[in-house]
């Protein structure tokens, strides 16, 4: 352990590392920094503290620059439709997944489970409302999906009766 007075002497050199100023921090202060921070658990974590705020400054100096909110804001709206495949470039509607989940339902109550890899190309619908209208479902108790079934999607019981009634 370390005195407060040995630490002293590390606390400008500390700072001026961090913010990463060497006008007056030559090589052996930086080593002897360093083997000092190794045996002081105190002035380490001061580092830490020191590192840590000075990373959050200059971020948010960085982020405060207007050209780095217009850029940020272009991101933002193209990453919204990067992560969506060609073929969907609108916006998904609760009116399309309710309408692909009709359809999906309809397509169960007359062909049975089918695995749920394989159901966009079985219904003939994108992949992404597919999925969201099985999770519809899902939530809605219309089907369930068996995982130790290769994730079989199927009507429940009770769902497969009304269809079969609506027949």
């Amino acid at each position: 352990m370390t005195n407060n007075k040995e630490c002293e002497q590390y606390e400008m050199d500390l700072t001026d590392y961090v913010r990463g100023d060497k006008t007056f921090l030559t090589r052996e202060k930086q080593e002897a920094l360093f083997a000092h921070l190794r045996k002081c658990p105190r002035c380490r974590a001061s580092f830490f503290d020191w590192e840590n705020a000075h990373a959050k400054l200059v971020s948010q100096a960085h982020h405060d620059k207007p050209e780095t909110r217009v850029k940020l804001a272009e991101l933002r709206a193209r990453l919204k439709w990067e992560f969506l495949p060609p073929t969907l470039r609108e916006p998904i509607t609760l009116a399309k997944i309710g309408e692909t989940a009709g359809h999906l339902r309809q397509f169960l109550a007359q062909h049975g489970p089918v695995n749920l890899p394989d159901l966009p190309d079985k219904i003939n619908r994108d992949p992404y409302l597919a999925i969201l209208s099985t999770g519809w479902l899902a939530k809605e108790n219309k089907v369930s999906i068996d995982p130790d079934k290769g994730q079989t999607v199927s009507l429940t019981k009770e769902e497969m009766k009304r269809a079969q009634a609506q027949a």
